[in-house]
């Protein structure tokens, strides 16, 4: 679904999710670099969720709160997707649990996928080009 949105910024992110006026819970990763360990090749920084959760997109949502829910962990990069249902009604917290538990295992290697359907902010909500 992101692929097709214009935006340069988490905030504007949201804007472009809320204009499909689809019911949607966002599915957020917050992640973190970690640098190589001894014995690694140098330049074998990993990246490892720092937190994981879902909201429900509503009207008032933005970057602001969403970076407030991660205050208590270390973060540096934020990353999106978006779990909406066939049927047009809001995905719950429990549909979002799997999909939150696969994109942890992928973006850790130890799952199979991709995040294709994911977009990347940085620490400040500004969106990440797409590699």
């Amino acid at each position: 679904m992101s692929d097709t949105l214009t935006f340069d910024d988490f905030d504007g992110y949201l804007d472009a999710l809320r204009e499909s006026r689809r019911p949607v819970r966002l599915l957020l990763l917050f992640l973190e670099t970690r640098s190589a360990e001894d014995g690694d090749d140098p330049g074998d920084d990993r990246v490892e969720v720092a937190m994981a959760t879902d909201l429900p997109l509503t009207r008032e949502l933005n970057f602001r709160q969403v970076a407030e829910k991660a205050k208590t962990v270390t973060w540096e990069y934020l990353l999106a997707g978006v779990l909406g249902n066939p049927d047009g009604s809001m995905p719950s917290a429990e549909e979002a649990e799997g999909h939150l538990q696969s994109l942890c295992l992928v973006v850790s290697g130890e799952g199979e996928g991709d995040l294709s359907g994911c977009t990347a902010f940085d620490h400040g909500g500004r969106r990440l080009p797409a590699n």
